[in-house]
């Protein structure tokens, strides 16, 4: 039997997309940069690494930018779930013992993404975004015993 979604939404996070972006945009300069003074015949080992190991690097920016920007949360009728991109978290309802506002940074949770830690002495999973307010779990039976998203 199919589950029920009672709530699901999809949350952009400006910040998170403006800082990868600003790191992927000369990443992506830095490459072009790297392939064209190769292309000139220049015999520098170093820029011969920089032309191969830069479009790999924008590459890989451009991939983890895709991946990050946007935070969707599922709420059906047997679970809660968090997915940043490919990452994904799920805590069914028979393992929630509570939920709660979670007060707290970012910043304590370990900044955006998706985080593990031991936060207030339990093993923690956090599906972050900077800004904006959060929501937790309590879980039990489970590896972690808390679940923020």
């Amino acid at each position: 039997m199919e589950s029920r979604t009672l709530y699901k939404e999809s949350v952009f996070s400006k910040w998170v997309f403006i800082i990868i972006l600003c790191v992927t945009i000369p990443t992506v300069v830095l490459s072009i940069f790297a392939v064209v003074k190769v292309s000139q015949n220049t015999t520098s080992k170093v820029w011969r690494a920089w032309s191969f190991l830069m479009p790999i690097m924008a590459l890989f920016m451009i991939l983890v930018a895709s991946n990050f920007f946007q935070i969707s949360i599922k709420i059906t009728d047997k679970y809660v779930r968090a997915r940043y991109g490919i990452f994904k978290y799920t805590a069914k309802f028979e393992n929630i013992e509570e939920c709660f506002k979670a007060d707290v940074s970012a910043w304590k949770l370990g900044g955006y993404g998706v985080r593990i830690s031991k936060f207030d002495g339990r093993w923690t999973i956090t599906y972050n975004k900077i800004g904006g307010e959060k929501a937790g779990v309590h879980l039990k039976n489970t590896k972690f015993k808390r679940f923020i998203l």
